[in-house]
């Protein structure tokens, strides 16, 4: 019998260390920086109080919706996800010491003009809450401040939440009925990491679920897609008022229970990196096929607002695989400040400032005419 106590005691203890090794690995990705998490997050709880809170309430009143981005689709996984957010809705997205961001979505849920979906020569630029615009008004995001530039047009195709699977499938969707003169891809540290495949690519990619009319650049049916996303807002409201603190600590120990931060530091493994890289190769294959040109961008995190031990080597990565492809890359590391008292990022959160999305937008601008 002493066998099986120690066997048991055994597999107690291996559970004990498995459970603080996700503790520590959450604590490394929370507390990198100390001193400047803690103030940056003091900045930000007294800005959900004091200013979120009222301008959101306010936003529905006036008959604003929230977002509704992919990474929800993932979890509550419906027939027919949203590729964005709802179409042709009146849209609330964000504050970070601007004002609540408000903007009118497109055909597709995208936040653009809808009609440049029916103007030539267009351009595509793909990626996360960066891409989206979070947390400027639509003439400071990025796709505006090219189009300033260079008086094209590009479509934002970003929603935040988004990983690389996201970006992905919005290549594998986008780029053949767009055909694109350009494409621009756009990274950020938190797309590092171990990423299935998002439902998005395998309702849509995968498993080539219809999804747009067969005869206009439009979604099959608008008005169910707008349906189907009432609904899970509604679902998503009654599951927010319920969720308790002991299932939001289930949530924060699945995130890491792969351990991907510990991982990343003590091995480096190129494991963490397949999800982008195979992000990258499928859209320059797809650019190469349908002659539009590629230039992926990184975008830095701050080190005050959002730190990430992991961030620099996903950045060397990019530029590693981007480089050995032959592709156009856009560092922001070189020209981003990411320190706690720098201009280039928003003056309540961690998504870049007018300043910062400026100049990004230069150095993609700068990159195009090289």
């Amino acid at each position: 019998m002493n066998w099986i106590k120690n066997l048991l005691l055994l597999c107690f203890s291996l559970l004990i260390a498995y459970c603080m090794l996700v503790v520590g690995d959450w604590f490394l990705l929370r507390n990198s920086n100390i001193r400047a998490t803690s103030k940056a997050a003091l900045i930000e709880t007294k800005r959900l109080e004091k200013d979120d809170k009222s301008l959101i309430e306010r936003a529905v009143l006036e008959g604003y919706s929230p977002p509704l981005s992919p990474s929800v689709m993932d979890t509550l996984r419906p027939d027919y996800p949203l590729i964005a957010g709802l179409p042709n809705t009146d849209t609330y997205l964000c504050n970070e010491g601007y004002g609540l961001i408000k903007y009118r979505s497109d055909r597709f849920g995208f936040r653009n003009n809808d009609e440049d979906w029916d103007r030539p020569n267009k351009k595509i630029m793909i990626g996360d809450s960066f891409v989206h615009g979070a947390c400027v008004t639509s003439r400071h995001t990025l796709t505006k401040n090219i189009e300033k530039n260079t008086n094209e047009v590009i479509l934002n195709l970003g929603i935040g939440g988004n990983n690389p699977s996201d970006y992905l499938t919005y290549g594998e969707l986008f780029i053949p009925k767009v055909m694109p003169s350009d494409v621009y891809l756009v990274f950020y540290p938190n797309d590092n990491g171990l990423k299935n495949p998002s439902i998005l690519e395998q309702v849509y990619v995968d498993e080539g679920r219809k999804l747009f009319s067969p005869t206009e650049l439009q979604l099959f049916d608008t008005e169910f897609f707008k349906s189907e996303g009432l609904k899970l807002l509604d679902i998503l409201r009654k599951t927010k008022s319920t969720e308790t603190n002991i299932l939001k600590t289930y949530k924060a120990f699945r995130r890491h229970a792969s351990l991907p931060i510990i991982v990343e530091l003590l091995s480096r493994s190129n494991k963490q990196f397949e999800k982008t890289k195979q992000t990258i190769q499928s859209i320059d294959e797809l650019c190469r096929y349908y002659a539009c040109n590629l230039t992926v961008v990184f975008i830095p995190n701050s080190d005050f607002w959002q730190p990430d031990p992991r961030a620099d080597s996903y950045g060397d990565k990019i530029a590693e695989l981007t480089s050995g492809l032959g592709l156009e890359f856009v560092d922001g590391r070189y020209f981003i400040d990411s320190s706690e008292d720098s201009k280039d990022y928003a003056i309540k959160g961690g998504h870049l400032s007018p300043l910062g999305y400026e100049k990004i937008a230069k150095a993609i601008t700068s990159s195009a005419t090289d």
